[in-house]
């Protein structure tokens, strides 16, 4: 800590000689003025070693960097966007396809979806935590990472579901069995056709024919 007390003998000094200056002027008719003064003032002194300053003034700036780092870091998170990898598909057009096995596309907010091989998708960024993924056939396991603004849809078909944090199993065959939906860990909204929507919990499943699809109407 820097010792305020520090100019105080340099301020005395200077007093002490003026009044010595003064007395002498007065018989020469010298006026002192401070170039006269400044030669005969002792410089200032400090308690502080020049080792002491350099690392307080390296502890500053350690500091500073730290917060500046620490600002960047959080300016960055608040303003980036969502990213994801392929692993183990090949995407042409913008539809991903499991080939000789599965897919994964692992996001960068810790999300994941997994696809069985020869299922179809696509995955679209559209915000932050945000992202559309249209099925287009064959199976996904999804898991979602919960966040205060997390939107993920999934859309089969004429189906859409809705995920703000789960994890569920999600099948669409637009030939035959239609959708199917496995809960495993939270809750979605399944939008379904004529836009009623219906709400699965952890443990629970449902099976929509494509017939059913087709007729405009889903059964209870």
């Amino acid at each position: 800590m820097t010792d305020e007390r520090q100019p105080m003998p340099r301020v005395g000094a200077v007093i002490d000689l003026l009044a010595k200056k003064r007395a002498r002027a007065a018989s020469a008719s010298e006026e002192p003025t401070w170039d006269h003064l400044e030669p005969s003032i002792p410089p200032a002194t400090s308690n502080i070693s020049p080792k002491a300053g350099s690392g307080r003034l390296l502890g500053i700036a350690a500091v500073v960097a730290v917060a500046a780092g620490t600002f960047l870091m959080l300016g960055f998170r608040a303003d980036s966007r969502l990213s994801y990898e392929l692993r183990g598909g090949a995407a042409h057009g913008g539809v991903i396809e499991a080939q000789r096995g599965e897919a994964t596309v692992s996001l960068s907010d810790g999300s994941s979806i997994l696809a069985e091989n020869q299922t179809k998708f696509s995955v679209d960024v559209v915000g932050r935590n945000a992202a559309l993924t249209r099925l287009v056939s064959g199976r996904l396991h999804v898991k979602v990472e919960h966040n205060d603004d997390t939107s993920y849809r999934f859309l089969a078909g004429p189906y859409e579901v809705r995920v703000v944090g789960t994890e569920f199993d999600l099948a669409w065959d637009p030939d035959g069995a239609g959708l199917s939906l496995a809960m495993s860990k939270g809750e979605v909204k399944l939008s379904e056709v004529g836009g009623k929507l219906r709400t699965l919990k952890a443990g629970q499943s449902l099976s929509l024919p494509r017939a059913a699809a087709r007729a405009g109407s889903t059964p209870d």
